[in-house]
């Protein structure tokens, strides 16, 4: 089941897709390291990036990528005193990313979930 999950999530991709994600990510992190972005920035741009692109692809990692944006997000807005932005992304975000249709969404995130706590320990602490 996770294999064909995978494999479905790597298929159907054009060329000029994968360009466009490549490119695009490149100059996110860029601009990012330009104007002296913290980690937790760069990171989150980049997950908002693939869950748009994710999304638009009709791919079932959108839900992972958007939960994450909405999770790192709100970190940012409420270290910067944004409550609202913090409300509006654990409060409507973050309950849309996990509707009872989606539940497939969750035999993929206990996956991902292992590797993004490991990534965010080694870089945050």
């Amino acid at each position: 089941m996770l294999n064909e999950t995978i494999k479905n999530e790597l298929l159907g991709w054009k060329k000029w897709e994968i360009i466009w994600l490549v490119l695009t990510s490149i100059l996110i992190t860029g601009v990012s390291i330009y104007i002296s972005d913290k980690p937790l920035g760069i990171i989150t741009a980049l997950f908002g990036i693939l869950c748009v692109i994710c999304t638009g692809k009709g791919k079932l990692s959108a839900y992972v990528f958007g939960l994450l944006h909405a999770i790192t997000y709100s970190i940012i807005a409420f270290q910067s005193k944004y409550y609202g932005e913090v409300m509006l992304n654990l409060i409507y975000y973050l309950p849309m990313q996990l509707t009872a249709r989606n539940l497939r969404f969750f035999r993929i995130f206990s996956h991902f979930y292992y590797f993004f706590t490991t990534f965010f320990q080694l870089i945050f602490l």
